[in-house]
């Protein structure tokens, strides 16, 4: 079978498990939760309606049939993020030996990091602008949420810290709690340090170059249960806010944020970005977009990058004409570390909770 019309049986599986889930909380677990809302009332008719909804939620947990659908979804996560920290240690250490001796390839580690830089401020200021323009926080019940407001108000965030952070005291600790950053800045310099010892690095790099395929193999493996973990994930989540009785009010409490992230996606995807391309990269965007049409479709379909890093790499070697030399180090990098949806989101969530909060922020 081709690796078009696997991505499309994937992509038509995963909307099928969509369904399915929807299907699941609002039809099946939303009948259940009634019929448990009459028993609960009419037994225990001094309760209040918050308790009644907690007496609801805590016996549709305790089903069988709601744990098997939310299992199907934990599992999926667990795999996913199972496999994060061995991509990214292989991964990198691959991506840089496959660049050569580190001291010889400096430019292109420039002119990556200063292109995630620049693309990383584009998408965080579009998505700046768009939440204080369109404001979807503001008159949100979060605003009477007051212990969240004192918590928020106690967060404070040292720059020392931050750069503190970059390295760990411990890299197994870091790797077991997932801390994504030391682990990549280790990854790096330890590649880069292999390939400056010659003969004596070959054999080491050898056998991150085979374990990185492996990896690379068992993460298109967990792809392949998208569909089901998507009905897990998403059953479990809706059919536990349809037995608290809240699914109306938290879509529509969401849709104003999900509306500003999605324009901003937008924007950055189809104009900054394809901007940069023709102006810098000289290449017709449309062509280059058709070229990477199935790293995007397996992107939008998994919603990790991690996930992934393997058809992207495939996708602009064969299909974009980039050297596999310079793709098995920027691909990796970037799907680390240049996260530009996520900055954006990030950006008009910490500015929606503050609206929603009724905190004003000024521009520092």
């Amino acid at each position: 079978m081709s690796s078009d019309k696997s991505a499309n049986l994937l992509l038509i599986g995963i909307v099928f498990g969509l369904i399915l889930g929807c299907l699941f909380g609002i039809g099946w677990i939303g009948q259940k939760a009634e019929t448990i809302r009459g028993e609960v009332v009419s037994s225990s008719p001094e309760l209040s309606p918050h308790e009644v909804e907690e007496q609801i939620v805590e016996k549709i947990e305790e089903r069988h049939d709601y744990r098997v659908v939310e299992l199907l979804g934990h599992l999926f996560i667990n795999a996913l993020r199972m496999l994060v920290v061995p991509l990214i240690v292989f991964s990198m250490i691959t991506g840089i030996a496959n660049l050569g001796d580190i001291r010889h390839v400096g430019k292109t580690g420039r002119l990556a990091i200063v292109y995630f830089l620049i693309t990383t401020a584009l998408s965080v200021g579009i998505g700046i602008l768009l939440v204080n323009v369109i404001q979807p926080g503001v008159g949100s019940e979060l605003v009477e949420n007051k212990e969240m407001g004192e918590y928020a108000q106690s967060k404070e965030f040292s720059f020392y810290e931050v750069i503190e952070g970059f390295v760990s005291p411990n890299i197994v600790e870091a790797m077991a709690k997932m801390d994504i950053l030391p682990i990549l800045i280790f990854s790096l310099v330890f590649g880069a340090i292999l390939t400056t010892l010659g003969e004596k690095g070959k054999q080491p790099l050898g056998f991150f170059d085979a374990c990185n395929e492996a990896i690379l193999t068992f993460v298109q493996m967990v792809i392949w249960f998208a569909p089901v973990g998507v009905f897990g994930l998403v059953g479990s989540k809706i059919g536990i806010e349809v037995a608290k009785g809240n699914l109306g009010a938290e879509m529509s409490r969401l849709a104003w944020y999900v509306f500003t992230v999605l324009t901003g996606l937008g924007i950055h995807g189809l104009v900054t970005l394809t901007v940069i391309l023709f102006v810098f990269g000289k290449k017709n965007p449309f062509t280059y977009l058709k070229a990477l049409s199935q790293a995007l479709l397996t992107a939008f379909s998994t919603s990790s990058s991690s996930a992934t890093l393997p058809v992207t790499m495939k996708c602009v070697e064969e299909r974009g004409g980039v050297s596999s030399k310079y793709a098995s180090f920027v691909c990796p990098l970037g799907a680390t570390i240049n996260m530009d949806g996520t900055a954006l989101y990030e950006s008009v969530a910490v500015i929606f909770v503050a609206q929603a909060l009724g905190y004003p922020l000024d521009a520092s």
